[in-house]
C-alpha cells in the first residue's frame, strides 16, 4: 500500500498482504481484530475456516481504491480503521485516520491527524528508486474510542462513531519524545482501562494514559525505542508489556510501570532497527 491502491475485503480469515500498491484485508465477521496482531497481540485468529478441496475458501465481498500508506487494520463494531495519507484543503499530504463500513467499504469518516514529513523514507530515495511514504503505525480500538499514535508521537484518541477528537498527548512536546529515523511506526496497545505506548525521553520512555480521560497513569524508563510494538503478556503471573527498545528487551510491569527485566539484543540486526 505505500502508492494508490485498493483496499479489499474477502471472507474467512484477517491478514493483510501488502504488494506494490495493493492492500487485500480478509476478515470473517465474527470476532473483533481490535489492534496490531489482533487482541492477543500475537498475530492469531481464531476462527474456523472453511476448507474446500484442501483450501481456505474466500471470495471478494468489495473493494475500494486505498491511498498511500503501510498500515494494517482495527475493526470493531462493523468498522475498519487504518491510517492512509491524503491532502488538506492547501494540497499538503497529511496522514490521516479513516472508517470504513465493514459491509461494504463505504467511508464512514476521516480525521486529519499530522503533516507529513519522513526523515529519510521511502520518497527520500534516488529518483529511480523512490518506494514511496505514509503511515505505518496501526490504530487499536476498544468499540467506542480509536486510538492513534502518529508519526511525528502524538498520541490520539478518536470517537469510532464519528471520527471526532476526544483527547490529545504530544509525546514529542509534553514527554520530551525521542523520535527514530523515519519516524515513528510502532502502534498504541490497549489492556485494560489503559493505552501504552514507548517514545518519551529521560524518565518517561514507556508511557501509559487512561484510555478514557487520556491522564497520564505512569511513566518510566530512559531507552531509544525502535519500529516495533510492543507486546502485553502474562509472564510467571504477572501482566508485563514487552518493549523491542535500542538496548534490548524490556518487560514492564503493567500495573505500575516498573522495571521486571530485560534481555540484551543488537537492533541493529534486526527488522525492528532504526
Amino acid at each position: 500500500m505505500s502508492h494508490p491502491g485498493i483496499f479489499s475485503i474477502r471472507t474467512c480469515v484477517l491478514v493483510s498482504i501488502f504488494s506494490f500498491g495493493n492492500l487485500f484485508l480478509q476478515t470473517s465477521f465474527a470476532d473483533d481484530w481490535n489492534q496490531y496482531r489482533g487482541p492477543r497481540g500475537d498475530g492469531v485468529a481464531t476462527e474456523e475456516l472453511e476448507i474446500a478441496n484442501g483450501k481456505p475458501s474466500m471470495s471478494n465481498a468489495w473493494k475500494v481504491p486505498a491511498a498511500k500508506g503501510f498500515s494494517s487494520f482495527s475493526i470493531s463494531d462493523g468498522r475498519a480503521f487504518t491510517l492512509v495519507t491524503m491532502k488538506d484543503s492547501s494540497g499538503n499530504p497529511q496522514e490521516t485516520c479513516i472508517a470504513l463500513d465493514i459491509a461494504d467499504g463505504k467511508s464512514l469518516w476521516s480525521q486529519p491527524l499530522t503533516a507529513i514529513k519522513y526523515d529519510g523514507g521511502g520518497d527520500s530515495g534516488t529518483q529511480d528508486n523512490k518506494g514511496g511514504d505514509g503511515p505505518r503505525s496501526t490504530p487499536a480500538t476498544d468499540g467506542d474510542r480509536v486510538y492513534v499514535y502518529d508519526s511525528r508521537l502524538g498520541l490520539h484518541c478518536l470517537d469510532a462513531a464519528t471520527g471526532k477528537p476526544v483527547w490529545k498527548q504530544d509525546i514529542a512536546k509534553q514527554f520530551s519524545g525521542r523520535n527514530i529515523h523515519w519516524n515513528n511506526a510502532t502502534s498504541p496497545v490497549l489492556q485494560g482501562d489503559r493505552v501504552i505506548v514507548a517514545g518519551g525521553g529521560a524518565g518517561e520512555t514507556f508511557l501509559a494514559f487512561n484510555k478514557s480521560s487520556g491522564e497520564l497513569v505512569w511513566k518510566s524508563g530512559d531507552e531509544k525505542f525502535t519500529h516495533a510494538t510492543p507486546v502485553v503478556a502474562n509472564i510467571n503471573g504477572t501482566e508485563q508489556v514487552v518493549f523491542y527498545m535500542q538496548s534490548g528487551l524490556i518487560g514492564i510491569n503493567v500495573a505500575d510501570g516498573t522495571e521486571l527485566w530485560r534481555a540484551a539484543v543488537d537492533y541493529r540486526t534486526s527488522s525492528a532497527a532504526s
